[in-house]
């Protein structure tokens, strides 16, 4: 009835999204259920906890050739079961969202994240974390038939859920040989480190990363985004990489074309008589003077090296 459906409304709202037991420690990640087997060993790639990564970056701000930075804004998502928690009252395949005075109590992945080729003091994360879980098996049987009593879901089988927004700055090595046609690849590292007893293992999602900013980017374009995965016996790690193509247009229409005309003319001056001398005196002054100007103009927007770079042979 109306009334029956508002009562078990109410009812549920009044219960508690996530049980704990007395014995659970936030500091302590949680463990992989294994099954029992005299043959196993602890410590095996079966006892590693997956937790599934995602990452959706948002925007590519500024990147410094310069001093070698790039800047992104980022959604990162972890995904993992901690068998320590029981969930009540869920609805299959709907995201629960878990109350921050709850979430607080858990222990969150991203918590331990550490964001390792970041520049120090240039990492700005939301406070304000998404926690949720979603039901994915069914409920644990009742032990006592009794409509009030709350349906009971095992954290071993539900799946726990974190969605956290960054906006950092990482260290990216550039290698400037061949510019102005060259490819950049960035690497940015998230990884957790793992205490003598704690199995934990970083999973790729699929997909694991999706890039849903301008495919254009000052004067690179975003060629590719790929990941990959790492376990060690001291850390587990999630990169991405961001390959980036410099448009070099600019750098065509700005030295390139401007030094051949220039060269161009020179030459030509070589084809005014002899008899006429100052005039074609004049004329290959003029075009080295401008070209020397011209060339100082482009040193100054070049970003500077130890090496040569490709455009360093042409001028």
């Amino acid at each position: 009835s109306a009334a029956s459906d508002v009562f078990k409304s109410q009812d549920e709202k009044e219960c508690a999204l996530v049980q704990l037991p007395d014995s659970y420690k936030k500091g302590m990640p949680p463990k992989k259920q294994v099954a029992n087997d005299t043959k196993h060993h602890v410590g095996e790639e079966s006892d590693f906890l997956p937790i599934f990564t995602f990452v959706r970056v948002l925007d590519m701000g500024e990147i410094d050739t310069t001093h070698m930075v790039v800047e992104l804004t980022m959604e990162v998502r972890m995904r993992w079961r901690d068998s320590r928690v029981t969930f009540t009252n869920l609805h299959l395949g709907t995201k629960h969202n878990i109350p921050m005075a709850t979430s607080q109590h858990l222990w969150l992945p991203l918590d331990s994240a550490i964001h390792a080729n970041a520049i120090i003091g240039a990492v700005l994360e939301d406070s304000h974390p998404d926690v949720a879980v979603r039901k994915l098996t069914p409920r644990v049987p009742p032990i006592h038939q009794d409509h009030r009593e709350d349906i009971l879901y095992k954290g071993s089988t539900n799946d726990l859920e974190m969605t956290k927004r960054y906006r950092n700055k990482y260290g990216c090595t550039f290698d400037l040989t061949k510019f102005p046609f060259d490819y950049q690849k960035c690497d940015f590292i998230i990884k957790i480190h793992l205490a003598d007893d704690t199995y934990l293992s970083l999973v790729a999602e699929n997909p694991a990363i999706i890039y849903e900013g301008p495919s254009l980017v000052r004067e690179f374009e975003v060629e590719e985004v790929t990941s990959n995965t790492s376990l060690r016996s001291n850390e587990t790690s999630f990169t991405f990489r961001i390959t980036l193509k410099r448009d070099y247009k600019q750098q065509i229409l700005c030295a390139f074309f401007p030094t051949f005309l220039l060269w161009l003319l020179a030459f030509f001056s070589l084809f005014i008589q002899t008899n006429d001398f100052s005039d074609r005196f004049m004329g290959s002054v003029t075009a080295l003077l401008v070209f020397a100007s011209l060339i100082d103009a482009i040193y100054d927007s070049l970003p500077e090296t130890s090496y040569l770079k490709f455009i360093d042979c042409w001028v």
